[in-house]
């Protein structure tokens, strides 16, 4: 699919082609809005993310070069978006009522019979500050690959574990009266 996908962004970058960018839209719609509702913690922002995310991408589309995958270079410009989204005021406005991300790929706290433990441990990611909640968003809760984490939040693997390691490190301060 990367092949395609690369011959796809092609289409669409140089000749503006619409099935082109609707096949892409297709693919990775669904990976941006996940990552989006994770980082934002709602659907109707998400879903605004997606929307701004693509045409942020149609109009840049003539920078993808190729050298990553194409769902890799989508996830860093859907990176931009939240980020600019969450420097709004009206973020600051809405933060006290975040609504709680849906998991893409349920986990062991999915299946957990404490709802009450699966709900404070995605309002904590929430908390998390913007750079830790997307590494974690990515590579946890997406199970995105290290490599193309990293890329996609434009930091090295190594920065990216340190991300990560400091992320997990305040889940679990936060979060240590649920686990003992």
């Amino acid at each position: 699919m990367d092949q395609a996908d690369a011959e796809l962004a092609r289409q669409w970058a140089e000749r503006g082609d619409r099935a082109a960018m609707k096949a892409l839209y297709d693919r990775h719609a669904e990976k941006v809005y996940a990552f989006a509702r994770g980082m934002t913690g709602s659907g109707e922002q998400a879903q605004e993310v997606v929307q701004e995310t693509f045409l942020r991408a149609a109009r840049g589309c003539g920078g993808y070069r190729g050298g990553a995958q194409f769902s890799t270079w989508l996830l860093s410009v859907a990176k931009s978006v939240v980020y600019d989204f969450g420097r709004s005021e009206a973020r600051r406005s809405r933060d006290a009522a975040l609504e709680v991300p849906a998991r893409s790929n349920p986990g062991p706290t999915d299946r957990l019979d404490s709802a009450e433990l699966t709900e404070q441990v995605r309002r904590a990611v929430l908390r998390l500050p913007e750079r830790e909640r997307a590494a974690v968003t990515l590579c946890e809760l997406q199970e995105i690959s290290l490599a193309d984490a990293a890329v996609a939040l434009g930091a090295s693997v190594g920065g990216l574990k340190s991300t990560l390691f400091r992320a997990r490190e305040r889940l679990k301060r936060e979060l240590s009266a649920y686990l003992q």
